[in-house]
């Protein structure tokens, strides 16, 4: 019988609640008890560290290393030392903001404690702790992750493919991932070596563990890379057909609780 070490886990719709950012109280407690038992427990998601990422880690008094930025940056919640990161090439960061400036494309720039819009207005996405600025005060160097959200640019998912496919041709170094919101989608910007597989590679690395250990949970796209990195791969119920598809088992959605049933099964 396989023992397993770690549970890494999406934030966003598998952990919190997508809108309010809130957990249940008994995932929260669930999550404790896990880790009281010495298992491992991380986050793995798209979100900046600053912000409810932080706080949950605050909350919950996580030790162990989390995968932030879409896998461009693994942190220690403690110390919030970066561990390890791979950020997007400073000139390509250059030619995709004034690119996207002259396409009148809203985007938003993740670095530290800061996010950088293309407009200057607040991100929704983002929750309110952390802070906005406008991108003509970023200084293009070690930039994590672009966004094109959602939320504030309507596009179809044809609009996005088409605009992907533009990205990657003018682009060689960079990974795209795209996101859906309602019933509109963006896409993330990160380096080629950010993916949440490659972080999750490197997060195996500095906690000597096995592969077959680690059980991943998601709902989106982008954590595609992540289930594909992990030993046991669980999709929530409302996650994407294609992320179903390479689940081994599929649990309830986040409203649900669905990570209790995640914890029951592999974590007794």
């Amino acid at each position: 019988m396989n023992t397993y070490k770690a549970l890494v886990v999406d934030f966003d719709n598998t952990l919190a609640d997508v809108h309010t950012y809130r957990i249940t109280s008994q995932v929260k407690q669930a999550i404790k008890q896990l880790i009281q038992k010495g298992y491992l427990f991380s986050i793995v998601t798209g979100k900046p560290f600053a912000g409810h990422i932080e706080e949950v880690c605050k909350e919950l008094n996580l030790q162990t290393p989390q995968i932030v930025h879409g896998g461009a940056e693994i942190i220690d919640p403690q110390t919030q030392e970066i561990l390890w990161a791979k950020y997007i090439d400073d000139v390509e960061v250059k030619e995709i903001i004034a690119h996207l400036l002259r396409e009148k494309i809203i985007f938003c720039v993740e670095k530290g404690r800061n996010v950088y819009t293309s407009n200057g207005e607040i991100v929704s996405f983002y929750g309110d702790l952390i802070n906005f600025k406008h991108v003509d005060s970023l200084r293009i160097r070690d930039i994590p992750k672009i966004v094109i959200p959602s939320s504030m640019n309507k596009f179809t998912e044809s609009n996005v493919d088409i605009l992907i496919e533009e990205m990657k041709g003018r682009y060689k170094d960079i990974h795209t991932i795209k996101g859906k919101f309602r019933d509109y989608y963006g896409f993330d910007i990160t380096h080629l070596g950010a993916t949440k597989q490659t972080a999750m590679f490197e997060y195996m690395k500095l906690l000597r563990l096995e592969k077959e250990k680690v059980v991943g949970v998601g709902d989106g796209y982008n954590d595609y890379p992540l289930l594909s990195a992990c030993g046991v791969k669980v999709a929530m119920a409302d996650a994407p057909k294609d992320l179903q598809v390479i689940a081994d088992l599929i649990v309830p959605t986040q409203k649900e609780n669905g990570l209790l049933t995640v914890i029951k099964t592999f974590f007794k």
